[in-house]
């Protein structure tokens, strides 16, 4: 739980992605109908791993799966 209370201080960027993937697992905004929200807290806590790997956002990096990606870090973009 602190490692999720430290991302929603300091990146809510990412939260808000992980929300949105959430809403739309479950259907949509726009889906009438009754809804199931699941959280994959593996996907939630990803981001430890991936900031382990690779901090700069501002730096193309080969990953372990194979992809050049952008780093990740909680830093809040507003700051």
């Amino acid at each position: 739980m602190e490692s999720l209370g430290e991302q929603i201080l300091q990146c809510p960027e990412r939260l808000s992605w992980l929300l949105f993937k959430i809403f739309q697992d479950a259907g949509g905004l726009d889906d009438p109908g009754p809804a199931t929200f699941s959280i994959d807290f593996e996907e939630l806590q990803d981001g430890l791993h991936q900031m382990n790997l690779h901090t700069n956002p501002y730096a193309w990096k080969m990953m372990p799966s194979g992809r050049r990606e952008l780093g990740l870090n909680f830093d809040d973009i507003n700051e």
